[in-house]
């Protein structure tokens, strides 16, 4: 996955306009606890994935039909990601602005029913910080 954000105006942003990197899904992995800002932003998150398990368990007839069968998948990933953040007027004031910013680690993923998912990463930085971070979510 890529993305990029540019910005046309040539005039100094208000601070809040002054997102990127660290919203929403936009994370480089490992940098989960960081922010960096910018008006013009590029990210490119990329994986190995293997799929360890995919199995349909069989959860009984008492049930309602669409919980019967539970598919329950694992998944180990390797990330490593990219991202560049410009920001010309406040960039003096995060040391991580202004230049290319990488992470990369190991992850397990886990899916049931098809839109539960739960997802355990080992991080690292590009500076050499490390950690491990949990994330989950439902999609219906």
């Amino acid at each position: 996955r890529m993305k990029l954000k540019y910005n046309f105006q040539n005039t100094v942003l208000p601070y809040f306009l002054n997102y990127s990197i660290g919203y929403n899904n936009d994370n480089i992995a490992g940098y989960q606890l960081y922010v960096i800002d910018g008006r013009n932003f590029i990210i490119s998150n990329n994986a190995i994935k293997y799929r360890l398990l995919d199995k349909d368990i069989n959860l009984g007839d008492n049930l309602p039909r669409q919980l019967k069968i539970m598919n329950f998948k694992i998944y180990s990933r390797f990330n490593f990601d990219l991202g560049y953040a410009s920001d010309p007027a406040y960039g003096k004031n995060n040391f991580l602005t202004n230049k290319l910013n990488y992470g990369y680690g190991p992850s397990f993923d886990i899916i049931i029913f098809n839109n539960v998912a739960l997802s355990c990463q080992y991080g690292i930085t590009g500076f050499g910080d490390k950690g491990f971070f949990f994330e989950s979510g439902v999609n219906f």
